[in-house]
Formats: structure tokens, sequence, C-alpha cells
């Protein structure tokens, strides 16, 4: 704790020691602490915070909305970093040559340049709003910004990645870097970089109809509510559809291998996997991290038994080193 003390003392962060993160930042609402967040208020503040983190051998994780994030009970050590001061939230617009990914044709135009701390509901909603097609198919999901790039969010509608022409990060050394579109790959649930903190993206989006962006994303969103238990406390997808096992290269649904293996329904404490999608678990008051761990445990064992699929966790889960 001393050692990080002294690493944030002089910054422009605002700092809080043993933070109740699990309950009060993730979607899951259950899980221990962190030993230090901080919140920085400048990029400056970061890139120095990052780089006294590599020279000190500090663990540091950034914290996005924690939808997509289960956090031990016995909390985390190190630093968390939670960008969501209004200098990492901002948008603006930028003309420039779109340099689109390899076979995504490029042209001039304006891009929207989206710092990662921005909410992605609410970019969304702002991008139809304003007539700007492109992230309709994100209507829905709950993440910031960087975290549904570092995971290439979306689902049957489309990924962000689709809509990526470069992507504004900080390494290691604390240094700011630049990634352009043909630089960065986007595959399932994964891009390639490997920066530990991404800090903004640049997004293609085409001028449409308002009322029908509008139309689109209630469409989506209307889907989603239907099919997925959005009112509860859980995080999303727990697992990762995985690739078929003929070789043929498509994904089969984690949700049904569940709901094939007769575990609609289970828990584990307060933790259970929902009736309405196999693939969300959902979490109780009172539910324990723990309890959905064992519960995410059980369920890739038993696919496994039943058809031979290993299945992967979307859900990434926080713990002590």
């Amino acid at each position: 704790m001393s050692s990080a003390r002294s690493i944030v003392e002089d910054l422009d962060l605002e700092v809080e020691f043993d933070a109740p993160i699990g309950a009060e930042m993730t979607w899951y609402k259950v899980g221990g602490r962190a030993d230090v967040l901080v919140r920085p208020r400048s990029v400056e503040a970061l890139c120095s915070l990052m780089r006294r983190c590599n020279e000190t051998g500090t663990t540091a994780r950034v914290l996005g909305s924690g939808a997509n994030l289960l956090i031990a009970d016995e909390g985390v050590d190190g630093i968390v970093i939670h960008l969501d001061h209004a200098a990492f939230r901002e948008v603006s617009t930028i003309h420039r040559h779109r340099v689109h990914r390899a076979g995504v044709e490029g042209r001039a135009g304006d891009a929207m340049r989206v710092m990662a701390g921005k909410s992605l509901e609410r970019l969304v909603m702002s991008a139809a709003t304003q007539g700007l097609s492109g992230i309709e198919c994100m209507a829905g999901v709950p993440a910031s910004v960087g975290g549904a790039i570092r995971m290439n969010a979306g689902g049957k509608f489309g990924c962000i990645g689709d809509a990526v022409v470069a992507v504004g990060c900080i390494n290691l050394n604390g240094d700011l870097v630049v990634h352009e579109g043909p630089d960065v790959t986007f595959e399932y649930r994964r891009c390639s970089i490997i920066d530990p903190v991404i800090l903004w993206t640049e997004l293609a989006l085409t001028a449409d109809d308002p009322a029908r962006t509008h139309a689109k994303v209630k469409e989506i969103f209307a889907y989603k509510k239907q099919s997925q238990p959005m009112a509860a406390n859980s995080a999303g997808c727990v697992f990762r559809n995985p690739p078929a096992s003929d070789g043929s290269g498509r994904l089969v649904s984690a949700g049904e291998l569940i709901d094939r293996a007769g575990l609609k329904g289970y828990s584990v404490g307060g933790a259970s996997i929902s009736e309405r999608h196999a693939n969300f678990f959902t979490a109780e008051p009172g539910t324990s991290a723990n309890d959905i761990i064992a519960l995410i445990d059980h369920a890739a064992k038993v696919v496994a038994e039943h058809s031979g699929y290993e299945l992967v966790r979307e859900v990434v889960v926080w713990k002590r080193h």
C-alpha cells in the first residue's frame, strides 16, 4: 500500500483507498474491494501513472462500465483506474482521410473520435439522434467505449470493430501510440491491441435519416429485451461461442450447449443460470462472487461432459495476484 501511495500522491488524480468496486461498480453487484482506485483528471496524469506502475512493477487494471466483469470476494491488489472524468468522455468530429482495415474501402470524410470512458449506450443513442449510422448494432450492449473496443463487443447484428478506423492507446511506458485501421485486427470477442490502456477510438459513421437510425436502434434493443434477462444483475454472456467441431469455422451457441446440458435454472447459492437465455448467469442480492465462479466452473464442466465442447469465459474475473 505504501508503494501505491507514492505512485499516486503527486499526480492529478482522485484517489480512494480500499474502494468497494465489486458491489458498487460492476453489473453483478458482488465482489470485493480495490486496494487503490484512481480517477485521472487528464491524459497527462494517466500517462505518468502508467509509467510509474511499469517502473515499480505495480499491477494496473482499467475498469470500464463493469458490465463484463466479476470481482473476486477477496478484492484486487494494485491500482484500478476508472476513466469517468469528463476528459475521458469527450466526443468530437474530425476531418481526415479514413484509413479502414484491410478489405474495407477507405474514403475521405468525417470521423467521430470518442474517448474510452464514454458510455457506449449513450453514444449509440446520440449517434442515432444525429442521423449517424454505423453503430446501431451496439444497441443494448452495456459497456464503455474502451471496453467495447478491447473485446470487440457485439452480437448477431454486428460488432463495434466494423466501424473502427483508428485507436489511440497508452503503452506500458506511458507513451501515446496510435494504431491505424490496417494495423488492428478485430476477431470474435477480441482485438489485436495489447497496450494496457485504450484511450480513444475513431469511428466511421455515415449520414442517414434520424428516423431510420432510431428505428433500427429500437428494433435491436427490443429483440435483446425479449431474449435476454436485461433487468437482472448479470454480466451479459458468460461464455464465448465455441467454434464448431466439424471444422466449418461457424460458431456454436454457448447458450444452446448449456441448455442442451439441462442447466437452465441451475443455481449455486444466489447465482442462477437464466431460464430466458442460458448464457446469462444472474445474481440475487447477497450472492457472493465465489457462488458465481462456482456456477461458471460447473456449467463448463457439465457442457464438456455432455457435448465435448470446452467453453471459454467471456466474463473477466479479477483476483488478487
